[in-house]
């Protein structure tokens, strides 16, 4: 079975629901019309929906088509949902782009445009509402052509005799007719063949070769984006639906869109494009299937994650409208609500899918959240963060220093559906305040940031160059970096941090933007890298960088079209440039000039209603995001705001050195880094930015690395750490002659006990070894034991990954030991896993007597210090009999606990 997604986009109020009413009806899947007007559609099943009469999600339906599945998605029009709308771009074949007959193409309708060219779906233009409108098919084509492409082309008199399966009086009827039937365009001629000519090359030889086109090549045509055909009608009267489906059936069925039906002998892979929850507060991940095959109770794990971060599918639910079916399995091509993930977000692949990109339309507007005294500002923060789970366009953040929460908006109808959601779910009145520009920064020139990350037991290191993108091109991510000088491993940690996280600048702490970042060098430690020790090093890397160069803060432009009588068009150029916008020279159509230009949001964004008032109602104006550029007034806004770089806790500008020292102290390996090449990143540096200055005058380091705060406290507390130099010990004020006195009588001591001075060397100088028992561990623990009854690799490597911590910690050699007894012919296999090591005993032979036999040979040969953790209660006495020191699994999982590792 074949699975083809289309979707429907459209501007608010151009019928695109009433269409999808129509079509579902047609195939079949729907015995009644409904009405958005009357609340009862098909799609829109969110009481919110029907009850303000706009889509807010996008909603999905199946249509049989013979063998194969249509799915069909309905996606939201308004503007503040156009987020929402956007996730479900990424996993569309097929769209169908609503334009009004009465607007023509609106300042939404472009933006909408621009984002199928952008994901390269191919799109058919359906022109609503021709019933009601003042303008002719041919003055609506040409406003399509000028404003969208001369590729629209109309179709709408040469579909041939495709005629539906006739339905019966009461409107039942599957569909299977009508896609069973082998429909194909028919070739053609004339001045239709001699306007798609000019659409490709191909097609061009093609007519003036033969006189005509074939069905096919206008079909590649379609489906390579090169020819957009466009029809007419009036949903509501369903007038011209036939036509739409009859050029849809003849797209799919005849193009080459088909997915592989067969179950897929390639790895699963899955990208989620939505996060909701059902009636029950479940939360469900919506995925479509990229490749491979998921199962019920399989392991989802998300891309580049470690096995301990998979979670179990407990169901798979197929969804048409508002209702579900549970299924076993999931095949390449589908759409599936999963059920059972916590961790899961838009955009994030699964298995072999990687992750997709940020939205591209974002919200220019932050507001912040005004909680009732009664509420808990925490607790609505916390519920909140489920809601931005749901859109991550809100961005939610929660301000400790001033304790409030601010959140990331569309526009005012999006403020009323999330104070009515915080109601419905939560049972939280909360309001909002007035909306603030959301600014951006980047830098002017290219530069290296060097991150060195080394408190106590901690190490990594990253050089990372940093140059400046074109406008509104987002954050761009490579590595050049051998993988003998910086793990793989590693490197996806370090781009994965900075693909999926948003990185303050250092003029307002607003997000940086249109910037390319290379990880060029780094380094590893084998014991002491954790997880988390890259993520803190790219932090202070990217922050040297900025401090190097100059850096620009931007803000968001309007493009702006205004439409006004010609007396009018003195007092709007006025405005426009008062407004520090870019206008273009005026354009007359009859009585009407058309003004179109570049404006900053800030200064324009209450203009509506002052065009109506100075025209009459006789003007129009049309706003569309154009992107951020650089601000017009940014001394006055970085004055004005609050942040300051230096005291940024959760995103530090100065390297961090075991010993406080500089980079002179980094620790030499294969991987070194040349740090004269890099810079000395233990200074702030100079910022040309305009921006605030570091506080740090000195080179003093304080107390190893703290917090600003926790070391302003010490040093108040107990004065300043005294060095002679960064290489040299603390200087200890202390009575010279009472020193004296302890050190002769350490040496008296000595002297009068020779066995107790050699055995404390012995100590010192024993080489240290940890062997882990790893299934008795796991089943000794009730979370690894549930875990590893789901799925034993995902419970191994979540063993393996806490090893490693404590490996780091502990300091000495460590051996996971699993047992391979019964595995045919199998022998003892020893392999490294980041920093331990790994055995798999031979046939026949359990992890028990593995360790045994080892603890004995390490003790009497070696006269090495082992320590065993299990809690087989034989091989504690064994190993005890040898000297060892045994660890059960229970204390063990306390110590971690303990250490937080």
């Amino acid at each position: 079975m074949s699975k083809i997604t289309l979707g429907i986009v459209a501007h608010v109020d151009a019928g695109k629901t009433t269409l999808s009413e129509a079509i579902l009806y047609k195939m079949g899947v729907i015995r009644k019309l409904g009405r958005v007007d009357n609340g009862d559609s098909y799609m829109d099943t969110d009481e919110m929906e029907r009850r303000r009469g706009i889509t807010i999600y996008s909603k999905l339906a199946r249509i049989p088509m013979g063998e194969d599945e249509l799915i069909f998605i309905d996606t939201p029009g308004h503007v503040d949902f156009s987020a929402e709308m956007e996730r479900s771009l990424g996993v569309l074949d097929v769209a169908v782009l609503v334009v009004s007959g009465i607007n023509g193409v609106q300042s939404h309708t472009r933006t909408l445009w621009k984002l199928l060219k952008q994901y390269n779906i191919p799109t058919l233009i359906f022109v609503n509402k021709m019933d009601i409108t003042p303008k002719t098919k041919e003055e609506l084509l040409e406003d399509i052509g000028e404003v969208l492409g001369s590729e629209c082309i109309d179709f709408s008199e040469y579909l041939g005799d495709m005629d539906l399966a006739a339905s019966d009086k009461e409107g039942e009827s599957d569909g299977s007719d009508v896609i069973k039937s082998d429909v194909t365009i028919a070739d053609i001629d004339g001045d239709l063949a001699e306007e798609l000519g000019m659409c490709s090359e191909k097609m061009m030889e093609e007519y003036l070769e033969n006189g005509i086109l074939s069905s096919k090549s206008v079909i590649e045509a379609i489906l390579a984006r090169q020819v957009y055909p466009v029809l007419f009608g009036t949903a509501l009267k369903d007038q011209g639906v036939d036509e739409l489906l009859n050029l849809l059936k003849v797209v799919i069925k005849n193009g080459q869109i088909e997915k592989e039906s067969e179950i897929s002998q390639e790895e699963f892979g899955a990208k989620c494009f939505k996060i909701s929850r059902d009636k029950n507060n479940t939360r469900e991940t919506w995925v479509r299937i990229t490749s491979g095959v998921l199962k019920s109770k399989d392991m989802l794990q998300p891309f580049g994650a470690y096995p301990s971060d998979a979670r179990k599918v407990n169901e798979i639910r197929k969804y048409s409208g508002d209702k579900y079916e549970l299924v076993q399995e999931a095949y390449t091509g589908d759409i599936v609500a999963l059920t059972g993930s916590d961790n899961s977000a838009c955009g994030m692949g699964f298995g072999a899918c990687e992750d997709g990109d940020k939205n591209i339309l974002q919200p220019v507007l932050s507001y912040r959240v005004l909680v009732e005294k009664s509420d808990n500002v925490h607790e609505v923060y916390t519920n909140l963060k489920e809601l931005n789970e749901e859109d991550p366009a809100l961005e939610v953040e929660y301000l400790d220093s001033l304790g409030v929460i601010n959140i990331h908006l569309m526009g005012k109808v999006q403020l009323e559906i999330i104070k009515a959601k915080m109601l419905e779910r939560f049972d939280k009145n909360i309001d909002f305040g007035t909306g603030t520009i959301m600014y951006k920064e980047t830098i002017t020139d290219e530069t290296l940031g060097h991150g060195h990350f080394e408190p106590l037991r901690h190490f990594a290191d990253v050089v990372l160059n940093i140059k400046p993108l074109p406008p509104n091109s987002g954050i761009v991510v490579h590595s050049d970096c051998p993988v003998d000088v910086l793990g793989r491993n590693y490197q996806h940690q370090v781009l994965n941090y900075l693909s999926r996280r948003n990185h303050p600048g250092i003029l307002t702490g607003s997000n940086l933007t249109d910037l390319e970042i290379t990880i060029i060098s780094g380094k590893s430690h084998t014991k002491h890298t954790e997880g988390g020790d890259f993520r803190k090093a790219t932090d202070i890397a990217i922050r040297d960088g900025l401090l190097k160069v100059e850096n620009v803060l931007l803000e968001p432009y309007y493009k702006v079209i205004l439409e006004l009588p010609v007396n009018n068009v003195g007092r709007a150029m006025t405005d426009l440039e008062r407004m520090h916008g870019e206008i273009m020279p005026p354009e007359m159509r009859d009585d009407i000039c058309i003004l179109s230009g570049r404006v900053p949001v800030a200064t324009i964004i209450d203009y509506a209603a002052e065009v109506a008032s100075y025209t009459g109602g006789m003007g129009q104006i049309m706003f569309e995001m154009d992107g951020y550029y650089p601000c017009h007034n940014a001394d006055e806004v970085i004055e004005n705001s609050t942040y300051d770089y230096t005291t940024d806790m959760r995103h530090p500008y100065q390297s961090i050195y075991v010993h406080g020292g500089g980079p002179e102290e980094v620790v030499v390996n294969d991987n070194n880094i040349d740090v004269e090449n890099v810079g000395n990143t233990t200074s702030a540096g100079s910022s040309k930015s305009g921006g605030k200055k570091s506080k740090k005058n000195s080179d003093y380091t304080g107390y190893g690395g703290l917090e600003p705060d926790l070391d302003e406290i010490f040093t108040r507390t107990y004065g300043e750490v005294k060095f002679v130099n960064h290489n040299q010990a603390r200087v200890i004020d202390a009575d010279a002659k009472k020193q004296e006195n302890v050190k002769l009588a350490r040496e008296e001591y000595n002297k009068a006990h020779p066995k107790q001075v050699e055995k404390k060397e012995n100590i010192k100088t024993k080489k240290k070894y940890i062997l882990v028992d790893c299934y008795n561990v796991i089943h000794a623990d009730k979370k690894m034991s549930e875990l590893a009854n789901e799925n034993l690799d995902a419970a191994r490597g979540a063993l393996l990954d806490m090893l490693c911590n404590y490996q780091g910690f502990m300091g000495c050699d460590l051996i996971a030991v699993f047992d391979a007894y019964k595995v045919s012919g199998n022998t003892t296999t020893a392999s490294k896993y980041n920093n331990i090591y790994v055995v798999y005993t031979k046939e026949n032979q359990t992890a028990d007597a593995y360790i045994e036999r080892t603890t004995h040979e390490m003790v009497n040969k070696e006269n090495a210090d082992v320590t065993v953790i299990s809690s087989d209660g034989l091989v504690q006495r064994i190993i005890m009999g040898d000297g060892a020191r045994r660890v059960s699994a229970r204390d063990f999982f306390e110590e971690m606990e303990r250490l937080r590792l």
